[in-house]
């Protein structure tokens, strides 16, 4: 069975697959599903094992290892071979999905993206609210009546479908951050897909997920730069370019887009009452391992906490970050197909990050109560608070602080 996207050939990636089965483990450490889960039949080497198997008919109907993947990429950040573990279990969905065996929950999540658009069911009248308030103001693609900067042409924020169906109201408030930081020509998309297709690719539909992200690219067309605040949107986006022949524009995670206006800017005042909690970086793995980015969430929170020794006290961060970031369990559609895993995920990933765990701790000698998660993700700050873990959303501490403080111009040279 071959998929509908030229990226997802497993039997183009013999080569791959081999060097993963003769591999022994060396990179089982680095698979947050298989480490939470303490099975051996989850290690990255095993699941590529699977994948070779099947891809040779040699696998037993059922056996659904490769939706055990969270798609973080640590796996691949830390393999001499550099192999595209994620993306390849991709493709094994993809083969089982076709040939009708994949979970359950798989299809199911597949069925609502096709009927409804978006993973969990219609969009309604609520959700959409935010979108109507933009087009109130004329801040959307197709009511922006404002000045374009000359040369920046068309620049769309897509807020994605997580953002729009939880917290649409924060859709407003990354304008007005927007335009805090000189980027009043920011707009709102408001098309008819709100979703980038990631769960149809993390289900396994890779025919489902072609033909959305197809339409999508077309409508995006005329767009000289995405920007999106979800770092699952920001990835797809780019990896539906790079891997599958769907020319989107460029993109960017917006926490790339306020980084560079806020080195255009100079903040005079810190917000004090933001200082107190000792605010503790998740880094999203997908925006880590994805677009290879782990500067700008930071230089934002810097920003926040005034980039002075004396403000940034007990701001903290991890010491699985950057290259070695940790998945929260948010990806890889784990939430649907394994949802008390990838909650339990959730919980080892903040007890590594608040220093609670057994091992090294992120903050030492920071008491318990004085430390908070942000995240600069909106699918990983809802999956922590499914989790039951309290985390915050790096653009609202962004907004409550340009609110606070003050900014004055200091344009590069």
């Amino acid at each position: 069975m071959r998929s509908e996207l030229p990226g997802l050939d497993l039997a183009a990636h013999e080569k791959e697959l081999l060097l993963c089965e003769l591999c022994p483990r060396m990179c089982r450490h680095a698979c947050p599903v298989g480490v939470v889960a303490r099975d051996e039949a989850l290690t990255p080497q095993e699941k590529m094992a699977e994948a070779r198997r099947q891809l040779r008919g040699e696998s037993e109907v059922g056996v659904h290892t490769a939706w055990d993947c969270a798609g973080c990429g640590l796996c691949t950040a830390t393999c001499e071979h550099d192999n595209p573990v994620g993306e390849l279990l991709l493709a094994a969905r993809a083969r089982r999905f076709v040939a009708g065996d994949a979970p359950e929950a798989a299809r199911a999540l597949a069925r609502r993206c096709r009927e409804e658009g978006t993973p969990r069911g219609p969009v309604d009248r609520r959700r959409l609210e935010s979108i109507q308030e933009a087009r109130r103001i004329r801040r959307t693609v197709r009511e922006f009546e404002g000045p374009r900067v000359p040369g920046r042409g068309l620049r769309v924020l897509f807020p994605g479908c997580e953002l729009v169906e939880d917290a649409p109201e924060r859709v407003g408030r990354l304008l007005d951050i927007a335009d805090s930081l000189g980027e009043g020509d920011l707009v709102v998309w408001d098309g008819a897909a709100r979703c980038c297709g990631y769960p149809l690719l993390a289900a396994g539909d890779a025919a489902g997920y072609a033909a959305h992200a197809s339409r999508l690219a077309s409508a995006l067309a005329g767009a000289s730069l995405i920007t999106t605040p979800c770092a699952h949107c920001a990835t797809t986006l780019e990896l539906a370019s790079e891997r599958f022949g769907i020319g989107f524009p460029p993109v960017e995670h917006l926490s790339q887009t306020l980084a560079k206006a806020l080195r255009r800017k100079g903040v005079t005042r810190v917000v004090e009452d933001l200082l107190p909690r000792g605010w503790v970086l998740h880094e999203p793995c997908h925006l880590v391992h994805g677009l290879e980015e782990s500067e700008a969430p930071r230089q934002l929170l810097e920003a926040i906490t005034g980039g002075r020794p004396e403000a940034a006290e007990g701001t903290g961060e991890s010491i699985w970050q950057g290259e070695r970031s940790w998945c929260c369990g948010g990806g890889g559609a784990l939430p649907h197909t394994r949802p008390e895993l990838a909650r339990e995920m959730a919980r080892v990933r903040a007890a590594d990050l608040l220093g609670e765990s057994a091992g090294p701790p992120a903050l030492e000698g920071l008491p318990g109560s004085a430390r908070q998660l942000v995240t600069a993700s909106p699918c990983c700050e809802r999956h922590f608070w499914e989790a039951g873990v309290e985390s915050e959303d790096l653009f609202e501490l962004l907004g409550r602080f340009l609110e606070g403080g003050r900014s004055e111009s200091r344009e590069e040279g």
